[in-house]
């Protein structure tokens, strides 16, 4: 049940920042949404890691490589 709340509260950040992405579409704050977005996935990633007792530094290291990743991605498509 735990699991269940984490990944829910996942795709809530994962939603708003997509919301974020196209309500700022041509707005200067654009770049902030992106920044924003992985940045609460990475702490996302780091608590839930946390919570399950499997907390290492691969993990954070993963969680920093997939959020840097996915904001070049978007920042530089759309």
């Amino acid at each position: 049940m735990k699991s269940l709340v984490h990944y829910l509260a996942l795709v809530v950040i994962l939603t708003l920042g997509f919301i974020a992405l196209i309500l700022l579409r041509y707005h200067p704050l654009r770049p902030l949404a992106i920044i924003l977005t992985p940045t609460a996935y990475i702490v996302w990633g780091i608590f839930h890691h946390l919570t399950l007792g499997s907390h290492h530094r691969q993990v954070v290291l993963e969680y920093l490589s997939l959020a840097i990743l996915g904001a070049i991605i978007i920042a530089t498509l759309l």
